[in-house]
């Protein structure tokens, strides 16, 4: 169960486009900035680890992108973004059965924000009519990254006493490429 609680969010978002002629092709430049306040009130009550929490954050972002030729089109993202624990990980609890529980999960009033660095480059390509294909690579970095952590078994809690907790860092990198092939293109009375 979730305790009686109120939440309350706050936010602005602003961006603007500005565009660029560099060699005869479009840069575009996209900075963007994103407010955001979080107020959590819990109803009192006698389990003291769950408080009221007020969180603030400021999210950057920018975004480049340019047509090197009419079918090459390649960009460029960062942004910097923040999670704000939810109200359950602030202040839920779960537990199975209650005469005996196997095991329980409870939120944590001192989480911090989890906070990321994301990195993003891609190149899209339209060469062949009825083909397009995407090549994305990216990076994020998470600072605080929460999740439920397992303080172990217990007489009470067989399964386990699980609690929302910023357990580490981490990153996560990768790449996709992706096609998109329009049969009517290429096949007779395909189109559609």
């Amino acid at each position: 169960y979730l305790l009686n609680s109120e939440l309350k969010r706050y936010s602005a978002y602003v961006a603007d486009d500005i565009r660029l002629d560099v060699l005869g092709r479009d840069l575009t430049l996209t900075p963007a900035v994103r407010f955001e306040r979080q107020e959590f009130r819990p109803e009192i009550t006698s389990y003291s680890d769950i408080q009221a929490k007020d969180y603030n954050y400021v999210s950057p972002s920018f975004s480049a992108s340019y047509q090197f030729t009419p079918d090459n089109y390649s960009y460029l993202k960062y942004s910097r973004g923040n999670r704000i624990p939810s109200p359950t990980e602030i202040g839920g609890i779960y537990q199975t059965m209650l005469a005996n529980p196997a095991y329980i999960v409870v939120g944590n009033s001192n989480l911090k924000k989890e906070t990321s660095d994301a990195f993003e480059v891609g190149l899209r390509n339209t060469s062949i009519e009825g083909i397009k294909f995407d090549l994305t690579g990216f990076y994020s970095k998470y600072k605080d990254f929460i999740d439920y952590f397992n303080y172990g078994n217990t007489p009470q809690y067989p399964f386990g006493y699980y609690r929302a907790e910023n357990l580490a860092n981490a990153q996560i990198w990768g790449g996709e490429l992706s096609t998109r092939i329009d049969l009517g293109q290429f096949i007779q009375n395909s189109d559609g």
